[in-house]
């Protein structure tokens, strides 16, 4: 059982069994959350979640893994724009944001992430959206299904110049 308070609300970031979740929703007594590294779904007993449950801002365990200690050691400013990256890849692959129909925006999906258009076409709109070549947007859809997030974390940290524009100065630094 953990010593302190932690506040759960939609969108909190966790180390939960060995990997960073997002929590998407709370409902009930049953807590959705999306693993950060895989990009799945699941749904969690709330009381589970606040006894294993770890907030990202705690201090790291020394066997915590390295994806969490990836995403952990990113400044808030990369974790948002790895968050803004992450979701423009899950609108290209998913048609929603947040990469879920149950998450969704008012607004989505827009007509140009419509699911039901090829993926090429998603990515070509997404590329003309971000002003990145579609190679760009494909290296980030192959590290997104390869590792989740964390595989978009990886070039943030490395200050690789692929980044979404106006990121990209700060990411190289």
């Amino acid at each position: 059982m953990n010593a302190y308070a932690m506040p759960l609300f939609a969108g909190a970031r966790l180390f939960f069994g060995g990997d960073v979740v997002e929590i998407v929703d709370i409902e009930g007594l049953q807590t959705p959350v999306r693993n950060e590294r895989t990009g799945e779904y699941s749904s969690i007993p709330l009381g589970r979640l606040a006894a294993g449950a770890r907030s990202i801002g705690d201090p790291a365990p020394a066997a915590a893994d390295g994806v969490g200690m990836l995403l952990a050691s990113l400044s808030a400013d990369q974790r948002q724009r790895l968050q803004e990256r992450a979701g423009h890849v899950r609108e290209v692959l998913s048609g929603y944001r947040s990469g879920h129909p149950g998450s969704a925006l008012p607004t989505e999906p827009r007509p140009a992430y419509d699911p039901d258009l090829p993926l090429k076409d998603r990515t070509a709109a997404k590329a003309a959206e971000l002003g990145v070549s579609p190679r760009t947007l494909q290296r980030w859809l192959t590290a997104y299904r390869g590792s989740g997030e964390a595989g978009l974390a990886d070039a943030a940290r490395e200050g690789h110049q692929a980044s979404i524009p106006g990121g990209r100065r700060q990411c190289a630094e």
